[in-house]
């Protein structure tokens, strides 16, 4: 097939199936041809004709049901539509497949419900009922490192909300003395801590247990505690506080406020930086026009950048080059470099509100490609490694040196690095193929090892298997980590085996020709336009 025949192929194709779900539903359908349609589907995907989805995404709350998904790579703009409005907290989880988004009141109504978008599709979800007293309002969200509970904070009611997402139920109540606003984990997931305001009598970071879901310390702070941001390292937690003007630093070891950080304007939502040694923080003055950069070495101002005016929500993203600002009254976004701390771009987003915190931005711990040998699209995901590991370099190649005996890598090799993980961590890697994992199959690692670690070779990989997705685990410095180092890093280059002998007894099916691919196309789309005019 020429290059001008395959881009045509495409552009059809993208004709055809005019959104990346289509596209890659076809990826997982069997039709009675030859892997090439398969591999035209996927090969459009890389071509990026209809590309499915790819993280990271900010989820911009606006002053309707219909929160702004911001694609971080194309600075451009698309809506989800829920079910019901929503208030100040966002939080995406650890995986990168669910938005979580308190409700709150619709036409005098309270609607007592966490709003929940697939990530993976962007389409809303069914709400979760959160059954809270007549009267209640919801504010922040935080969802646990596994992702399988979510904590919603209740103001009016003064107690935290546990979510089972599976079940779709409140499983637990935690009561607090104040009133809770926003609600952060430390990043190895140990405690979660929560802002709680009492009218300036007895303010406090509250810090739960989530094993016992019990608060274990409280912490006392000025008046008015709002966002929660974390350093990378877990030490310091940092607190703004609107009301007063002041951001609280806390030790989050000893669980005692070592300093305040003084301000000219009403700071609302903080974010530090990805190494640790700056902190940036929100303007949400009715005049306000700037983020204010401090040195978290020596808690000195360094600088004030100019964005729009009223800033809500401020979040890094997860390669840690860029901040980005939520600008309620004008309307737009403001993007700043990390390196230089100068806004970059900005992007009007209509109706933005927020959200004025919580974990916005979808983290890049997932990539999605198309396989080299024309199989489909494969899917990885990582769990685990701390708050800040997420994937980088990904690729999909064919299969590099020699297979090992009696094997082919039937979906090529999956290569990626998993960076900045906490020196040590486990993390659990997912990989999604387009077919069902064949009995026999083997995972193999592809690099060096102890025992070879001047030549690449290729090991097996102890993994779980569930239908087409297959899961292990592996540890920084340990077997499978491709640099052999305690560093952080986990390099991690593998690829799934199957038996010559059990692909020997895969029934042959039929095929079709590039032109027979193009008539098939043109008799699908006939038919929908047929159906489109027969009288309703």
């Amino acid at each position: 097939m020429t290059h001008a025949t395959f881009r045509a192929l495409c552009a059809f194709t993208s004709a055809t199936f005019p959104s990346a779900a289509w596209m890659a539903g076809l990826l997982r359908w069997r039709p009675p041809v030859s892997g090439r349609w398969r591999g035209l589907v996927a090969g459009c995907l890389a071509l990026g004709l209809g590309a499915a989805h790819a993280a990271p995404f900010a989820y911009l709350t606006s002053n309707s049901s219909t929160v702004r998904v911001f694609d971080l790579a194309t600075q451009t703009t698309s809506d989800v539509v829920l079910p019901g409005p929503v208030g100040n907290g966002v939080a995406v989880n650890r995986q990168g497949t669910r938005v979580y988004l308190a409700g709150v009141t619709a036409r005098g109504v309270l609607i007592p419900s966490l709003q929940v978008i697939d990530a993976t599709t962007q389409a809303a979800l069914p709400a979760i009922a959160l059954n809270g007293p007549s009267g209640a309002s919801w504010a922040g969200v935080a969802v646990n490192p596994s992702g399988d509970r979510v904590y919603v904070a209740n103001p009016d009611g003064r107690y935290v909300a546990v979510v089972d997402p599976g079940t779709r139920q409140v499983v637990n109540t935690i009561t607090l003395t104040g009133k809770p606003a926003n609600l952060v984990f430390s990043p190895d997931g140990s405690r979660l801590y929560v802002s709680n305001g009492s009218n300036g009598t007895g303010d406090s970071i509250s810090v739960i247990d989530p094993q016992t879901q019990t608060v274990v310390a409280s912490v006392a702070v000025s008046n008015g505690p709002s966002d929660l941001s974390f350093n990378p390292q877990g030490t310091r937690l940092y607190v703004t506080h609107p009301q007063s003007n002041v951001v609280s630093v806390i030790d989050s070891t000893s669980h005692r406020l070592l300093s305040t950080l003084p301000l000219s304007f009403s700071p609302v939502s903080a974010v530090v930086s990805r190494d640790g040694s700056k902190l940036y923080v929100s303007d949400y003055s009715f005049n306000g026009a700037q983020v204010a950069v401090f040195d978290t070495r020596t808690n000195a101002l360094l600088r004030s950048i100019p964005v729009g005016n009223r800033s809500t929500g401020i979040a890094i993203t997860p390669d840690g080059r860029s901040v980005l600002v939520v600008n309620f009254l004008s309307n737009n976004v403001s993007v700043i470099d990390t390196a230089t701390d100068t806004v970059t771009a900005t992007v009007a987003v209509s109706n933005v509100v927020g959200p004025f915190y919580g974990a916005f931005i979808s983290p890049d711990t997932r990539a999605v490609g198309p396989s080299p040998t024309g199989t489909g699209t494969v899917g990885l995901s990582l769990n685990g490694g701390g708050s800040s590991c997420r994937v980088t370099n990904p690729s999909f190649t064919t299969a590099p040196g020699t297979p090992p005996a009696g094997m082919r890598l039937v979906h090529g090799v999956v290569s990626f690095t998993a960076t900045p993980c906490t020196n040590g961590a486990r993390v659990t890697v997912t990989l999604t193929y387009p077919s069902p994992v064949p009995d026999g199959a083997v995972l193999y690692k592809y690099g060096r090892t102890a025992a070879s670690p001047a030549q690449a070779v290729y090991t097996p990989v102890a993994a779980t298997v569930s239908g087409n997705t297959l899961s292990y685990t592996i540890e920084d410095g340990g077997v499978g980590d491709e640099d052999l180092t305690v560093n952080g890093q986990i390099v991690d280059p593998v690829g799934l085996g199957v038996p010559l002998s059990v692909l020997a007894g895969l029934a042959a099916v039929p095929t079709l020709s590039e032109w027979g691919l193009l008539l098939l196309g043109g008799l699908m789309v006939l038919a929908v336009a047929v159906r489109g005019r027969r009288p309703g």
